[in-house]
């Protein structure tokens, strides 16, 4: 499936947070998987169409409200990404010079 037809379904039954969908049920209804969903969704907002989200589904946007919640949103998950990676990256200091863990 291409992302210009997830644009189409997108514009055509989630229109507006009223017609909000699960991701899970868009995927089942377009019959991909969650994670193709995702990804077109990444592409779609990176190429400026404004698909919304919230922690029931995504729908359309239809007001700059709904794009500035989504991104505020977005916003909170990339700092979690960026603790969990920060956190990771001084996992490294549990490791040997010959990139074992370290015992004891």
């Amino acid at each position: 499936m291409k992302k210009e037809e997830v644009l189409e379904f997108f514009r055509i039954f989630c229109l507006g947070q009223e017609n909000l969908r699960s991701g899970s049920d868009i995927a089942r209804t377009l019959q991909i998987s969650k994670s193709e969903l995702r990804k077109h969704i990444n592409r779609l907002r990176r190429e400026r169409h404004p698909i919304a989200s919230n922690r029931q589904g995504y729908y359309y946007a239809t007001t700059a409200w709904d794009v500035y919640t989504t991104s505020k949103r977005l916003e909170e998950v990339e700092r979690g990404i960026r603790a969990a990676n920060s956190g990771l990256v001084q996992s490294m200091a549990f490791f040997g010079p010959g990139g074992d863990l370290r015992h004891g």
